[in-house]
């Protein structure tokens, strides 16, 4: 991780910043494909669960 300091001329302006590195980049990606991936996952799934509902009511 890479940090960064930018000081201004009041305490309350100065800055810490933390870059991740390539290693903490890659995992923050996997994990927000699997929560793509898990959410599309439930909205199949409910609109298969409407799907099977509407059939029932249609019969």
């Amino acid at each position: 991780m890479f940090t960064f300091f930018f000081f201004a001329s009041t305490p309350e302006d100065t800055a810490v910043v933390s870059l991740p590195t390539e290693e903490e980049e890659e995992e923050e990606e996997e994990e927000e494909e699997e929560e793509v991936e898990t959410v599309m996952r439930k909205e199949k799934g409910e609109r298969g669960k409407m799907r099977e509902r509407k059939k029932k009511h249609s019969k």
